[in-house]
């Protein structure tokens, strides 16, 4: 890729980012205040649109563009910087900043925290499946008694006994799916990269100075 080229390619990515952080602390506002259709619908309008063209960047194959197409493409990157009142010469500061500060910057620490989320999750998932599964075994053992069984006191006695393992290994289950889906949103942010990419401009020294809880669930 030609450098007039590449330098289009990183202004589009820093103007993506550069939407999707200002969008997402807004979202966190809105949570905050409890104004859940404002969250809702700026991460419909604007956070999903922004992931999808941020995505789009990474995944497209700039190489087969036109001169035309460039010259498309940076008519149409004004016009989001307009739209959001982005100035360029902030946005190149921005640039340079990530390039000086990559390796030692706010996104690799997010990305750690993301990781390392990951990895506790999928221990809990663990420790709760061998849960489930012992409950099952246990079941098992109390479905063969009661095949043997003859006497109606010692069915309902093994039926009471089974009733609370099946109430348990629902509770499990529930709790089982709730720790898949943040597994499985986890691991999304971490492939889709611009969940922590958007710290990029920052050091990790002023990120602790900002955030000193998320440094404290960093170290734990």
């Amino acid at each position: 890729m030609e450098d007039k080229y590449k330098n289009i390619w990183e202004e589009a990515e820093e103007t993506f980012l550069e939407v999707l952080k200002i969008a997402t602390q807004k979202q966190k506002e809105l949570h905050n205040i409890g104004d859940l259709a404002g969250e809702e619908l700026l991460g419909k309008e604007v956070i999903s649109k922004y992931e999808a063209l941020y995505l789009a960047l990474q995944e497209e194959n700039f190489e087969d563009f036109s001169e035309i197409q460039w010259k498309q493409f940076q008519e149409t990157l004004t016009e989001i910087q307009k739209k959001h009142q982005m100035d360029s010469t902030v946005l190149k500061e921005k640039r340079y900043l990530r390039k000086k500060l990559e390796g030692k910057s706010g996104a690799e620490v997010v990305k750690r925290l993301l990781e390392y989320q990951q990895k506790e999750l999928e221990k809990q998932k663990k420790n709760i499946m061998e849960e489930a599964n012992q409950i099952l075994e246990e079941e098992e053992k109390i479905h063969r008694k009661l095949c043997e069984a003859i006497q109606e006191a010692e069915q309902l006695q093994l039926f009471e006994r089974l009733q609370p393992l099946q109430k348990r290994y629902a509770i499990i289950s529930e709790k089982a799916l709730d720790i898949q889906k943040k597994i499985d949103y986890t691991v999304r942010d971490i492939e889709k990269k611009w969940k922590f990419k958007i710290y990029g401009t920052i050091s990790e020294q002023k990120l602790q100075e900002t955030s000193e809880e998320f440094f404290k669930k960093q170290k734990n």
